[in-house]
């Protein structure tokens, strides 16, 4: 069988078999856009002719799957003969770490290898291709487009923790916060009981500490109640909300010897965002505001609230985690008063997006919510106190609709007690701190 050409042509990855048996294509545009970093292509050559199709990866995990007929024959042809057999196999690894969003312009991308394998999988390599890309400041976002109508299976899966608290490798106590981070397959937690960070790597059934205590014997570089964990920009390192030490700190992933972690004192956190500049943002739960933080700036600059303690759209009250949209807006869960506040950047007030309840007529509103994030359609999802489920709140509309979790807490893997910090990851997939539980739980997106 002669080589496949491959090409990106007006953002369109386009296959073709030089024989002329089959040729293909497929419009990857938004998979690219949204961090796509491996491609596979599969021929499977049956006694009639050939049969083709494609897998989209991403980490390692499928995104796209157009290989439905072709695995059908394989397995049909599993007892192949001499003629029946992978013909073509070929894994391209794409260099998309900087690309944000693509140009318009045709491109073609340099193939720098080929490969052929057989079904002893005796050959394999991989084909490098590099991407020309258009800098910009928007983030890369999840790859599955998340709306009004997505589903997750309501049983979730333990991804970190057990049903009993504890300090040992496999346990949390009490965890308030989680980060996905995607690119390296794991999942940063602030076991908030045990004062400790803990990286959990996908699939893995305990977690590895990742606290740094420089300067043993010092008290301001121990962690003290962590309430939230995120990684920078760039990676490199882990900003902790040191809550009962008023603290915001900065402690390197690659180093041991750092001076001095703490990044900003005296500062009552309690939750932390980044947006896709890397700057930093910051609400304080007992001075009613958050935040915004550049690179090495320590005063930081009022963002949302700091109008005092209060119910008005320029003031909040007790505000606990926050969410920033690629367009610098901030969400924040004002969790005294009842109500998701919505800042756009530059705004002198804010706007009502989830509303509270106002006597009993809308049961289903939120009453001190915890934590809140955004999909892609402006969609809230929101975690509240006493509450055992996670709402979701469309643009406009007076009442959430439960997304998971029961109304009675519980144990069990479609239950939830007083979950805190949500997030999603690049799948679509919701994890969720299930606090009272000592475990993450990942419900899975449902593509049904």
């Amino acid at each position: 069988m002669d080589d496949a050409s491959y090409a990106f042509i007006n953002q369109q990855y386009v296959t073709g078999q030089q024989n002329g048996a089959d040729t293909g294509f497929i419009d990857v545009t938004s998979y690219i856009r949204n961090g796509l970093n491996e491609v596979t292509f599969l021929t499977y050559n049956r006694y009639d002719g050939y049969a083709w199709g494609f897998e989209i990866m991403k980490n390692g995990e499928i995104i796209f799957d157009d290989t439905e007929g072709l695995t059908g024959a394989i397995a049909a042809y599993d007892d192949y003969s001499e003629e029946d057999q992978f013909v073509y196999n070929k894994t391209i690894s794409i260099n998309a770490t900087k690309c944000t969003t693509m140009t318009t312009t045709s491109s073609t991308a340099a193939v720098t290898t080929t490969v052929l394998l057989n079904k002893t999988g005796k050959e394999k390599t991989s084909t490098e291709i590099t991407i020309p890309t258009s800098t910009t400041s928007e983030q890369l976002i999840p790859s599955v487009i998340i709306d009004h109508n997505t589903k997750w299976k309501q049983n979730a899966i333990t991804v970190a923790g057990r049903l009993a608290f504890g300090n040992q490798s496999n346990e949390l106590s009490g965890p308030l916060s989680v980060y996905v981070d995607d690119d390296n397959r794991c999942i940063y937690i602030a076991d908030t009981v045990n004062n400790r960070i803990v990286k959990w790597e996908f699939g893995a059934d305990k977690g590895e500490i990742v606290q740094r205590k420089n300067q043993p014997g010092n008290p301001e570089n121990i962690l003290n109640l962590p309430r939230d964990v995120l990684l920078d920009k760039e990676k490199k390192f882990l900003i902790i909300c040191n809550f009962d030490n008023r603290q915001v700190m900065k402690w390197s992933l690659y180093s041991d010897n750092q001076v001095d972690p703490v990044m900003i004192r005296v500062i009552p956190c309690w939750g932390l965002a980044m947006d896709n500049n890397g700057d930093l943002y910051v609400s304080e739960w007992d001075k009613h505001q958050v935040r915004r933080f550049y690179d090495g700036d320590r005063q930081g600059t009022v963002v949302a609230g700091g109008n005092g303690q209060g119910n008005q759209f320029n003031q909040l009250n007790q505000p606990h985690y926050i969410f920033v949209d690629k367009d610098h807006s901030v969400y924040i869960a004002d969790y005294m008063n009842n109500r998701v506040m919505k800042w756009i950047k530059n705004a002198v007030q804010g706007s009502l997006i989830v509303p509270g309840q106002v006597f009993n007529e809308n049961p289903s509103s939120s009453v001190q919510p915890i934590s809140v994030i955004v999909d892609h359609m402006g969609n809230i999802y929101v975690s509240s106190k006493d509450s055992h489920q996670i709402t979701r709140w469309s643009p406009g509309e007076i009442e959430g609709t439960t997304v998971v979790g029961e109304k009675e807490y519980g144990w069990g893997p479609t239950q939830l007690i007083n979950p805190q910090a949500l997030s999603f990851d690049q799948q679509g997939n919701l994890y969720v701190v299930d606090s009272g539980n000592h475990r993450i739980q990942k419900f899975v997106i449902d593509r049904a």
